[in-house]
């Protein structure tokens, strides 16, 4: 008997005894149990045969659970494969031939598996259970036969059938049949295969080349490398540029074919452009644009010259843009030299017979981001139905249609072919005309510029329906306070008449205001006086009452016209007889108080004055309101003020109250006040002399005067201070009024 019928007599033998009740008469193995099969698989492979667990707990699953022999994969002995080759491209993977064989069906006699010899792809594994568990569940895509161990490098060995495994593919890649859907290492592989590794010999070429080829998303996206030899027929077609019609036999990539994993080509009948460049560097922006308004399908190389050459579709080319405009779809993107040629195919190249003119409409073409900047030259004859409205106005129908967009698919500009109502403005300015043209931004829709065939003058044309009654030079000026005087007046006419208050100085006031002022606060209004309801006497001058209606506090620059507040406000009425100091108000230009407006009682025709009453002070005089430093204040004024911070009589000393009061109207800054201070302001008193005290004066003395509140700032930190008593007034009078007079800085109160 020989050692190979011994061996399988011996494990028949053992695999009987291991055998459970339920399977001692079952001789297919795929009608065991479970635990069954585990001993036949400790028999044949050993308890853990990879010395990992992981793995060694997928084989072992993997064994019980197959249904087919082709489901297996098992443990290989590295010693089983012969004959090992390593692969040039992908240096993981190597050919052998396993000579023991992979499992084909089960022999009952021999209690053991049939085996064959097969050709066999080794493909060194870096352990990672993650990508090992995947690789097991797609095991039957990748005809995968089992795992193995390189002695020398200790790395694990995947084995797959030789005849269905892509060597220029990572194991990853294997089961995905969608280039688009490799990785860059397979994609890189595949374009190698191709190309070459270094195709066009400047590596940064190589390096857009293989870029594109990892990061396109369909074949449309695809620029590779053609070979100068692939061209037939080539033909110069171009006067003054290297522009040549040629024929491509191979024809481009049109799609991928999944089954022999390689380019579909659309060869019938395929010409092309090709078009040399010496500039590197537009080549290699032409290359990374990704996004092309003309395919371009490759690059290549010119043997003779050793120039590179582009190579476009024959059919979308477009011979009036240069080779840098090629790519791009959209106008505003060309270079000026493009946009000029386009300017040209549109309307000639000097449609204007005015130098000035056309270089502006020239600039403007160049330099318009969007159509509704663009100025076009539009020829008389296209409008009709011209009438006269002013000395250099007409009205007039557009017979020809307007741009209003970019169409990217024809390259030109999508027009709207109704009829539209025009204003033509002659002008024989031509200085303002150039002003406006070169304005860039318009309030109103300015369409073009021609020029009337009799009078040979040049006319601006406009939108009617936008047109609005300002001058030329402020059509073009949306915002208010940019507007010449003339259509400020214009404007303040529309809104309030033209002698709204029936007092001329007041109107010419009210309209300088309206002229000069550059904001919506500085505004001074005419309000009728119908406007005011709830109306209630305060003093002798001063009413309250209710605003009706709204107050300006913005310019809207789209109706041309005042944003306004239509909530109700309330306002004080301040009346006047004093024409001159209404003047003087009106004229001040900066009030410390809103001031909304100007009005007139109908009853008594005197002047009012309307304040906003929430900021209005009751204590100030109407003189005074417009003024918010103290020592610009009145006598009266300052008085009150004293009155509200001390009180009438506050030292009860007449004298003394005389001296305050007095110091505190004459004084011109915060360091010649003296001011009555209570004694309870005053702690920590300690004595120093019979007359002498020192203490710590808690409210602190005022350091200067605070605009917004109208009220003193105060020094108040732990403030140190001497009393100094006295019996004898006399001596009081004189050191305070020998203070005020010379200023003695440390005498501050008393």
């Amino acid at each position: 008997m020989d050692d190979d019928t011994s061996n399988i007599k011996s494990l028949k033998f053992q695999m009987i005894i291991k055998l459970c009740l339920g399977c001692k008469f079952k001789s297919n193995f795929f009608n065991w149990c479970d635990a069954c099969k585990l001993n036949h698989f400790k028999l044949n492979y050993d308890k853990s045969p990879s010395g990992n667990n992981e793995i060694d707990n997928g084989l072992k699953y993997c064994y019980s659970k197959s249904g087919l022999s082709e489901e297996f994969i098992e443990w290989i002995p590295y010693k089983e494969f012969k004959d090992i080759t390593h692969n040039v491209i992908i240096k993981e993977t190597f050919s052998a031939l396993w000579s023991k064989g992979c499992i084909c069906d089960w022999n009952k006699d021999k209690f053991n598996w049939n085996r064959k010899i097969k050709k066999v792809v080794l493909v060194n594994f870096k352990y990672n259970i993650v990508d090992f568990y995947g690789v097991l569940k797609e095991k039957e895509k990748y005809k995968l036969y089992g795992i193995s161990k390189d002695l020398t490098s200790h790395s694990y060995v995947l084995v797959f059938d030789d005849e269905g495994y892509n060597q220029n593919l990572c194991i990853k890649c294997q089961v995905l049949s969608y280039f688009f859907d490799w990785c860059e290492s397979c994609k890189l592989n595949h374009f190698q295969l191709n190309y070459g590794e270094f195709p066009s010999g400047n590596n940064e070429i190589d390096k857009i080349l293989k870029d594109n080829y990892c990061k396109s998303r369909s074949p449309g996206e695809l620029i590779e490398w053609i070979p100068y030899d692939e061209f037939k027929d080539i033909v110069h077609i171009a006067h003054h540029k290297e522009i040549y019609s040629a024929d491509w036999p191979k024809g481009y990539i049109c799609d991928w074919t999944s089954n022999n994993l390689n380019w579909d080509r659309r060869t019938k009948n395929f010409k092309v452009i090709l078009i040399n460049s010496k500039d590197l560097d537009h080549i290699y922006k032409i290359l990374k644009a990704e996004k092309y308004v003309y395919q371009v399908y490759g690059i290549s190389k010119d043997p003779t010259s050793h120039s590179y050459i582009l190579v476009f579709d024959y059919e979308g080319y477009n011979q009036n843009l240069c080779i840098k405009c090629q790519v791009l779809s959209y106008f505003f993107d060309w270079c000026e030299s493009c946009k000029l040629n386009h300017f040209q195919l549109n309307y000639g190249e000097f449609p204007s017979g005015n130098n000035e003119i056309d270089k502006i409409l020239k600039d403007n073409y160049c330099k318009s981001r969007s159509p509704g900047e663009l100025i076009k030259w539009i020829p008389y004859k296209e409008f009709y139905y011209i009438k006269p409205i002013a000395d250099d106005k007409n009205s007039a129908i557009w017979l020809n249609d307007h741009i209003y967009d970019w169409n990217s698919n024809n390259l030109n500009w999508d027009r709207k072919i109704e009829h539209f109502n025009v204003m033509l403005i002659n002008s024989q300015d031509l200085d303002h005309i150039y002003e406006i043209l070169k304005a860039g931004k318009y309030v109103y829709q300015i369409y073009g510029i021609s020029k009337d065939p009799t009078s040979h003058s040049y006319i601006l044309i406009f939108d009617e329906e936008g047109y609005n009654n300002l001058c030329i030079k402020c059509q073009i000026l949306s915002y208010f306070f940019d507007w010449c005087e003339s259509c400020k007046l214009n404007h303040f006419q529309l809104n309030y008449g033209e002698f709204p208050s029936g007092n001329n100085e007041i109107d010419k006031i009210l309209k300088d205001n309206y002229c000069k002022s550059r904001s919506p606060r500085e505004l001074i209004k005419w309000i009728p006086y119908k406007e005011f309801y709830y109306i209630k006497p305060i003093a002798d001058d001063k009413n309250s009452a209710i605003w009706l209606n709204d107050h300006i506090y913005d310019w809207n620059s789209n109706n041309l016209n005042w944003d306004r507040k239509i909530e109700h406000f309330n306002v004080m009425l301040i009346n006047s007889q004093d024409l001159d100091h209404i003047y003087e108000i009106l004229k001040a230009g900066k009030y410390v108080y809103q001031i909304y407006g100007i009005s007139k009682d109908p009853t008594s025709h005197s002047y009012i004055l309307i304040f906003d009453e929430e900021s209005y002070n009751k204590n100030l005089c109407i003189k005074c309101q417009i003024l918010s430093s103290f020592f610009d204040w009145c006598k009266s004024c300052k008085l009150d003020n004293f009155q509200l911070n001390y009180g009438e009589f506050p030292s009860e000393n007449d004298e003394i109250d005389k001296i305050l009061k007095d110091n505190y109207c004459k004084s011109r800054s915060s360091k010649e006040f003296i001011e009555w201070i209570p004694y309870d302001e005053f702690y920590y008193i300690k004595p120093i002399a019979d007359d002498k005290n020192c203490a710590i004066w808690l409210n602190g003395y005022i350091c200067d005067w605070n605009s917004n509140n109208l009220n003193w700032n105060r020094k108040i930190k732990n403030f140190k201070v001497m009393l100094i008593n006295s019996e004898d007034l006399d001596h009081i009078y004189k050191v305070n009024i020998k203070s005020w007079k010379v200023c003695v800085s440390n005498l501050w109160n008393i």
